[in-house]
């Protein structure tokens, strides 16, 4: 037996090989489930949408698409339950909610029916789990890295959603062909399931927890976020809620990209197609560079390059759009480029809220991060639906991408570096 992680508890090293590859199979199924709504964003707008202008169909269609990610806020409930009733559990539960999710959306036949079921996609895949599994079981040095090994393996899911719209979607079929994208989520989010339930263990960090406190009561929901917000490092803890807000105010950009430069870039859907797989490619180098850079440079680095990034090249791909490059290969970059800031800053998010909180408050810390996170996507779809209707995609995209500068002097003042930190030794 050898040891991957500090905790008294061991896994063999085929074990852990073997973990990973389910959890690679999980991020490709969560990752998948992420991305392929956001690249039919025109093509639902053409079906439940055709009878408004354009304007207020992207208007409508962003207000709607905020009231689905209201499903991100039971994400709280999912990780406070990983804490109470193990990881297992619920990672098994989170991968049967997605395929179940996906299935639904095939039966959409209306723009309210697809937002119930788009609800329900949200609440599934923003869980999360995969996170805690892996850093609750790789060395302590390699956490970054691995973490983004397993976020890399997922971009798959990406490669795929991008793939399959170019299969589906192409200028001549018909308008309901990107439920077709949705039938590769149900088949793998089923296998996912199953594997999760046979084959996996309890990650050996929380065993050990549970062994140490099985004599202790166990905390309330209510006790666990007290305790957050009453431990020595709260401050750090508030300004990582802080750095999820502005990111998910940011997120209408991810949601509505696509459609931006189909109709104000100009791009058919052939070129659409090509953009999202350059997207996905730009994802995957995003990933690579935030892993290596957080294990050998440090987490602050990490957060301070994604959160100056993504404003300025926001502002870049908007003027370029204005200019009439939006066919342009440098523009394709950066908005690319974009994407790849976003996820890349919400990866960096991810892996210090574990690193600050102690084990049996994690799934509750990594929870509230993902509620404050949805509050911020929410609010920035919400109120961007509005800046839509009157001043237009463009306008957007740059006000809700503004906030992310204010990270910078916080992250300087507030967060302390976590680069190899010790899971079990936190208290």
């Amino acid at each position: 037996m050898t040891e991957t992680s500090s905790n008294s508890l061991r896994v063999s090293k085929a074990y852990f090989r073997y973990l990973v590859f389910v959890l690679i199979l999980i991020e490709i199924l969560d990752a998948y489930t992420t991305a392929y709504p956001l690249v039919i964003p025109s093509n639902i707008i053409d079906e439940f949408l055709a009878d408004m202008d354009r304007n207020t169909a992207q208007a409508i269609f962003s207000i709607g698409a905020g009231i689905a990610t209201i499903g991100m806020y039971f994400v709280f409930v999912n990780q406070y339950m990983a804490d109470r009733i193990g990881r297992k559990k619920i990672l098994a539960f989170t991968c049967f909610g997605m395929a179940f999710a996906s299935l639904m959306m095939i039966l959409s036949t209306s723009f309210i029916m697809f937002i119930v079921f788009l609800f329900l996609l949200y609440l599934f895949f923003s869980s999360d789990i995969w996170m805690i599994y892996i850093n609750e079981e790789c060395p302590a040095d390699k956490r970054a890295i691995w973490a983004n090994i397993v976020v890399s393996g997922g971009i798959i899911g990406v490669f795929l959603s991008s793939i399959l719209r170019g299969v589906f979607i192409t200028e001549t079929s018909p308008v309901g062909a990107w439920r077709g994208l949705s039938w590769f989520a149900v088949i793998l989010g089923f296998i996912c399931t199953i594997l999760v339930l046979f084959s996996l263990k309890e990650t050996s960090t929380y065993l050990e927890h549970k062994e140490s406190e099985a004599k202790e009561k166990t905390p309330s929901f209510t006790e666990n976020v007290k305790a957050l917000f009453k431990s020595s490092r709260k401050t750090e803890y508030i300004v990582i809620l802080f750095l999820a807000l502005t990111n998910g105010l940011s997120y209408l950009f991810c949601i509505v990209g696509q459609e931006y430069m189909r109709t104000q870039g100009g791009l058919a859907e052939s070129q659409v197609n090509t953009l999202v797989l350059i997207t996905a490619a730009l994802i995957l180098a995003g990933y690579i560079t935030s892993g290596i850079t957080g294990d050998k440079i440090g987490r602050k680095f990490v957060l301070y390059f994604w959160s100056l990034l993504y404003p300025i090249f926001v502002i870049i791909l908007v003027t370029l759009v204005m200019a009439g490059m939006g066919t342009n290969i440098i523009t394709w970059l950066f908005f690319g480029l974009i994407y790849a800031a976003w996820w890349g800053l919400i990866g960096a998010i991810r892996i210090v809220t574990v690193e600050i909180v102690p084990t049996n408050k994690r799934g509750t810390a990594g929870g509230l991060r993902g509620f404050i996170s949805a509050l911020g996507i929410t609010s920035g779809l919400l109120l961007g639906g509005i800046v839509v209707f009157f001043l237009g995609l463009g306008m957007a995209f740059i006000l809700f991408s503004i906030p992310l500068f204010i990270n910078i002097p916080l992250i300087y003042k507030f967060i302390k570096e976590t680069k190899g930190v010790d899971l079990a030794s936190i208290k």
